[in-house]
C-alpha cells in the first residue's frame, strides 16, 4: 500500500517509534513536520488481540464442519452459526474500542478514554465515526475499500451483521436464519475494515503526535 521510492544512494533514514508501537520515517530536523510511511504498518496491539478473538469464530466454524458433515444440507449447526455473529459482532466492537483507547493515549496522554468508549454501544459505521472524531480523525470508517472489495460493500456488510446480531441477541435468533456462507462473508469483512481501520488510525497519530 506504501511504497518505499527512496534511493539506495540515499542517506538511512531517521526512524521514529510512534506511541502505537509503530515505526515511521522522521522528517529532518530543518523540514517541515511531514511523516512519509515507508512500509505497510504493523499491526496495532487491538488488531493484534482481534486476530485472536477471531479464532473463536473460526473453531465454531470448524465445529460445524465436524457436526454437520458434507452430505446434504447440515444438521444441527444453526446454534452454532448465530453463535458466530455475536462473536464477531462483539469482537469488532471490542477491536475499535481498544484501538481507539490506544490512539487516545497516543495523542492526548491525560485524557481518560472511558466516559467516551462508554457510550459506544455498537460498532456501527457512524458510531465508530463519531468516536474516532474526539481524536480529530473525520469519518473514520467511510472510504474503507480493498481490492475487489468497494466502500459500499463494506458498509452493507457491517450494518447487516449488526442488524443480525440484534435480530439475535433480542430472542429472535430462531428465526434469523444464518448459513455457514454468510458467517465467513461476514469474518472477512470484520478483519478486512478493521485491517483498514487500523492503518488509518496509526496515520493520523503519526501526523497528529
Amino acid at each position: 500500500m506504501h511504497d518505499d521510492d527512496a534511493s539506495s544512494d540515499a542517506p538511512p533514514p531517521l526512524v521514529a517509534r510512534g506511541r502505537l508501537g509503530h515505526e515511521h520515517e522522521a522528517a529532518q530536523p530543518e523540514a517541515d513536520v511531514v511523516f512519509r510511511v515507508v512500509r505497510k504498518a504493523p499491526p496495532s496491539p487491538a488488531f493484534t488481540s482481534l486476530q485472536t478473538r477471531l479464532a473463536d469464530v473460526d473453531d465454531l466454524m470448524n465445529a460445524h464442519a465436524a457436526i454437520g458433515g458434507k452430505a446434504g444440507r447440515p444438521r444441527g449447526v444453526e446454534g452454532l452459526n448465530r453463535a458466530a455473529i455475536v462473536m464477531l459482532s462483539s469482537h469488532l466492537e471490542g477491536y475499535v474500542e481498544d484501538l481507539f483507547r490506544e490512539a487516545l493515549k497516543a495523542v492526548y496522554a491525560k485524557l481518560d478514554a472511558k466516559p467516551l468508549v462508554s457510550r459506544f454501544n455498537t460498532p456501527r459505521p457512524k458510531d465508530i465515526d463519531n468516536l474516532f472524531a474526539a481524536i480529530g480523525l473525520r469519518k473514520a470508517s467511510q472510504g474503507v475499500s480493498w481490492r475487489g472489495v468497494d466502500e459500499k460493500a463494506v458498509t452493507d456488510s457491517l450494518i447487516e451483521l449488526i442488524e443480525t446480531r440484534h435480530t439475535i441477541a433480542h430472542g429472535r435468533g430462531v428465526a434469523a436464519r444464518v448459513p455457514k456462507e454468510t458467517v465467513l462473508r461476514f469474518r472477512r469483512y470484520v478483519e478486512g475494515f478493521a485491517r483498514e481501520l487500523d492503518e488509518r488510525v496509526w496515520l493520523h497519530v503519526l501526523v497528529t503526535m
